[in-house]
């Protein structure tokens, strides 16, 4: 006889939602759904779709129409084939989002990971591997975790093809934080701090990568990674973040 899992576990689940019942992840209010927000802090997010949206940088555009695979600024390189942002980065995600990033909210990973998937879909589908913006060794360590992992590591469970690999592109140099950088500074900051290893660059040759982060102001650190992972190989690199930031 074939039990089955969900069915199995339902009162199990049923007893952990009436002793600690789900809560918003904004405002920590009590939900009906667990790994959601409540509906007066949903109302304060803008979510954005790919139509509305740069494709080379993510900046929202004020008409639908100009989104898609249309660009803002003609020039824009291409080491990055598409960015994808699922919220803007405001009053409406701040508080989230450092909560997850900075005070031991991993718990908050699988709901945030619905945002990225839903717009992103198309991306995931067609990404061979994701790959998380790797921390250096010794800021993970004092962070204990690496968000953008987290969000990597949820993301896939979303799609059986693609395989996280977080370990494929590291943060050889460390660098400072980019908060009152301008964009200039940012990407010298950044420049050259990413590296595949040898090993592990058969793993990526042609591949197309699917880079994840949480939050996106000028794209610097996105850009550096591609740059790293294409130099050692990989085919096209899409990325997908949390928040885009409207300026430094």
């Amino acid at each position: 006889m074939t039990i089955k899992i969900d069915r199995f576990f339902y009162p199990v689940r049923l007893a952990l939602d009436i002793v600690l019942p789900p809560r918003c992840l904004r405002c920590g209010a009590v939900t009906g759904t667990a790994h959601g927000v409540c509906a007066s802090c949903f109302g304060t997010i803008r979510f954005l779709e790919a139509a509305t949206q740069c494709s080379r940088c993510a900046m929202p555009f004020e008409s639908p129409g100009q989104g898609g695979e249309h660009s803002c600024e003609p020039d824009h390189d291409r080491i990055l084939d598409r960015v994808r942002a699922a919220t803007l980065y405001d009053d409406g995600t701040r508080s989230m989002i450092l909560a997850f990033k900075h005070a031991d909210r991993t718990d908050m990973a699988r709901g945030l990971a619905v945002w990225l998937a839903r717009v992103s879909a198309d991306m995931l589908n067609e990404a061979d591997v994701v790959i998380p913006v790797p921390l250096h060794r010794w800021r993970l360590l004092w962070r204990r975790y690496n968000q953008s992992a987290l969000l990597a590591r949820a993301l896939v469970s979303f799609q059986a093809r693609s395989l996280y690999c977080p370990v494929l592109l590291q943060r050889v140099r460390a660098t400072r934080t980019q908060g009152h950088f301008d964009r200039i500074q940012r990407h010298n900051n950044v420049a050259g701090a990413f590296h595949v290893a040898l090993r592990y660059r058969a793993r990526l040759a042609g591949r197309r990568i699917l880079l994840v982060d949480d939050v996106m102001t000028t794209g610097a650190t996105l850009r550096a990674c591609a740059s790293a992972l294409r130099d050692a190989g990989a085919g096209p690199v899409d990325a997908v973040v949390l928040a885009r930031a409207m300026g430094p």
